[in-house]
């Protein structure tokens, strides 16, 4: 039943222990319940809502599933299951590629049937099921009652690649948490999938500070069975967690830089880097208020502070951010001993 066991393993024992501990778990109120329109065969939606972060799953006929559905592509045939799920029992879970023609960024369609009637559509992640990166494969699909609330729930892990690349070596995989309800429809726990999908992309890692500014720091990640070090310029960086961004700003005499890294492949890549300072440093400017000229270049290109923060805001979220706990170090040896006992 799954392309990728160990994927889905790890997630769905992720979801248990998010569950167990009661994390942002929710049932999505019904406001809406439209009646079926006779024998004409027209769609009926039931407790269709989007709360916060919750949506619930669609009821449609297949008569109207291509007007009134995400418009979808071929059959996934590898991922598409007979199974039982309780309020149902045995349904066809479909699993179809996006329709591409009108939209690079569609997503993934996923049908239950019954007798080659569509019962439901699983809602996106977005209203319109298009987001900003492109859609790769079905990775798995895995059905149990993850919360015990005696209903069958649904998970779904999908891969996608950025937009502006076509390489599958930057593709990441996501995680989606649909939990059934006892009027047959499937929520979708945006906030359990959010954090399903970063325990999935854990990365044992480790920072390593110099002595001093110019012996730096050195970020050290494990993966695809090797050691990776990436060299920072002296020692203060940030990082989004979970997000897989480090943003290196450090500087000194009117000269300072960020250098925006990101993990792709096992690889702490540099994607973005910007500079900015005086002129001259020996002769530094200032303006009325006594503060330093600086020129500010992005790329290599001039531009104004504004644009700059702009333009690093485009790559790295520092409202996100956190720094590196620098007051709370330990050595080398009890580092060592940390990885020693590591599980993951």
């Amino acid at each position: 039943m799954f392309q990728n066991k160990k994927s889905v393993g790890i997630a769905a024992g992720m979801l248990r222990c998010l569950l167990l501990a009661g994390c942002g778990l929710h049932k999505a109120s019904v406001e809406n319940d439209v009646s079926a329109k006779g024998k004409s065969g027209a769609s009926k939606e039931v407790q269709k809502q989007q709360s916060g972060q919750e949506t619930l799953a669609r009821e449609e006929t297949a008569e109207d599933n291509d007007n009134d559905g995400y418009q979808k592509g071929n059959s996934i045939e590898e991922q598409t299951f007979v199974v039982n799920l309780c309020p149902f029992g045995q349904v066809t879970f479909a699993s179809y590629e996006p329709d591409v023609s009108d939209d690079p960024f569609a997503d993934a369609v996923f049908l239950i049937k019954k007798d080659d009637e569509v019962l439901l559509q699983l809602p996106g992640m977005t209203a319109d099921n298009s987001g900003n990166e492109v859609f790769e494969q079905v990775e798995a699909v895995s059905f149990l009652d993850y919360n015990y609330d005696n209903y069958d729930d649904i998970i779904v892990i999908v891969s996608y690649r950025p937009g502006d690349t076509l390489s599958s070596n930057s593709r990441h995989t996501t995680v989606r948490y649909y939990s059934g309800t006892a009027e047959g429809s499937f929520v979708y726990e945006e906030q359990m999938s959010v954090n399903a999908s970063e325990a999935l992309a854990e990365i044992p890692q480790l920072v390593e500070i110099g002595i001093d500014e110019a012996t730096g720091s050195r970020v050290i990640h494990y993966e695809n069975g090797s050691v990776h070090v990436t060299q920072l310029n002296r020692l203060y960086f940030s990082y989004i967690p979970h997000g897989n961004l480090l943003c290196n700003s450090e500087g000194h005499m009117d000269y300072y830089y960020d250098y925006v890294y990101k993990l792709i492949d096992g690889e702490m890549t540099l994607i973005a880097s910007g500079t900015y300072g005086a002129a001259d440093n020996s002769n530094v400017q200032v303006d009325e208020n006594g503060e330093p000229i600086y020129e500010y270049r992005w790329e290599g290109v001039e531009m104004s502070e504004e644009d700059y923060q702009k333009e690093l805001a485009k790559v790295y979220d520092i409202s996100r951010a956190e720094s590196c706990a620098y007051d709370d170090l330990v050595s080398a040896d009890e580092m060592k001993k940390a990885v020693a006992t590591y599980r993951k």
